[in-house]
Parts: structure tokens; sequence; C-alpha cells
């Protein structure tokens, strides 16, 4: 069986409108739509040779960030086969899409515009990413970098 049990828990920070997100899982959408409180899901996907697992925020305006109020999205919890570890959103990756408000901002004040970062706290619209490979408990293993202990040969 080549499925996979993903989990991802998402906090929305807004003042006025809600945060609209998309998530798809190997270009399937899984959920479209707002959140308005701290969302949990969970899913068992069929799994692929390479699997990538993305968050998209949908509708954030230069307009939504004012004074200390802000809209984004944050990613808080990732699980794979139940698991949590934190490298999972370590490796996790960002690519926003700044707005030219933003880009005239970090021209005036000497800021470098990265166009992948990493951050758990979407503050743009972009694509929040994570990719991993099948079998899955292997790429665990090889990310907690030995610290699971004996694995077999993938060749087994």
């Amino acid at each position: 069986m080549r499925d996979v049990e993903l989990g991802l828990m998402l906090d929305p920070v807004f003042w006025d409108k809600l945060p609209e997100v998309r998530i798809e899982f190997n270009k399937n959408i899984l959920f479209n739509g707002t959140l308005n409180k701290t969302k949990q899901f969970l899913w068992t996907l069929p799994a692929e040779n390479v699997n990538r697992i993305s968050v998209f925020f949908l509708n954030k305006k230069d307009s939504d960030t004012v004074d200390k109020l802000d809209k984004a999205v944050i990613i808080t919890e990732l699980s794979i086969e139940g698991l949590k570890y934190d490298s999972f959103l370590h490796l996790s990756k960002y690519k926003p899409m700044y707005s030219q408000g933003y880009y005239d901002y970090a021209k005036t004040h000497n800021i470098e515009v990265t166009p992948v970062i990493h951050s758990n706290y979407m503050g743009f619209n972009g694509e929040w990413f994570l990719e991993f490979t099948w079998p899955v408990f292997t790429w665990i293993y090889e990310t907690e970098t030995n610290k699971l202990g004996w694995i077999y040969e993938k060749n087994i």
C-alpha cells in the first residue's frame, strides 16, 4: 500500500477579512476556503515517489497590514504517518508573492528580497510547501539524521 497519512494545523491571523487558503497534495486540491479559527486537517492519500504538500495563501492585500494588525496564515503543525518532528517544518519552504508596496519598502530600506525562504508564517500571498519521498519512513529516518536507530537497506 502506498498511502501516506498527513496532518496539518493552520492558524489564521486576521482583524478584518478571513484568510483564504487552498491546500494541495501532489497538485490535487484537498481544501479550498477561508479560515476563521485554528483548523486541524487529517488525510490518508496515495503517495508517489516524490510528494508535495502545499498551502497557498490567496487573498492578502497591502491594506490588510495596518500598524500591528495583519492578515496571515501560520503553519503550526505538520504530521506524517502520525509523527510530528520539528524537522518536517524546518525543511519546508515558502515562496511569497511580494506586493509592489513591499518591493518598494525593501528597496528603500536596503532589504534583500529572496524568492524562496524558510518561514511557517505566511505574511504574503504565495505557496508554503514540503516535498518528501516514498517510502516515507525512509525519508523520515534520513530527515531525522540517524536519531531513530537502525534501518534496513532500501533494496531489501
